[in-house]
């Protein structure tokens, strides 16, 4: 079985997570709601999102370490937006804040913003691909 199948089998049955003191890690609402409660389709699009991201988040990491404000900010961007589009609630707001350091300038921070994105990241990945999350309505 592909790690695609694999996520469509439990995308159904996963909710929305938050651990006590953070941003919603993955609200499924949001992609269900751009699919008309289709979970069929919400789950090819978040497993390409999973698929996809880690490409993103380590050209993310490279711009960072060499201090390229541009590449950072475009990358941060691109992440926030397909954040948004999964309902990566916490993804979207650590890449936000990204953007808005390497847009002013800044990039002091951004080392430790960007273990965030990829812990943030991984706690999506787990959220939707946790065994727990068996399908309910699929």
């Amino acid at each position: 079985m592909c790690a695609r199948d694999t996520v469509r089998r439990r995308f159904c049955g996963s909710r929305s997570w938050k651990p006590a003191t953070e941003e919603i890690i993955f609200d499924k609402t949001v992609l269900l709601g751009l699919f008309d409660g289709d979970h069929e389709a919400a789950a090819e699009i978040i497993a390409d999102f999973l698929g996809d991201a880690p490409r993103l988040i380590a050209t993310l990491r490279e711009a960072v370490e060499s201090g390229d404000h541009a590449c950072v900010r475009r990358q941060a961007h691109t992440l926030k937006g397909a954040s948004a589009n999964v309902g990566a609630q916490a993804l979207r707001m650590l890449s936000a804040r990204l953007e808005e350091l390497s847009a002013a300038g800044s990039l002091e921070t951004a080392p430790g913003l960007t273990r965030d994105i990829e812990q943030s990241f991984g706690q999506l990945a787990e959220t939707v691909q946790a065994p727990a999350a068996r399908p309910r309505e699929c």
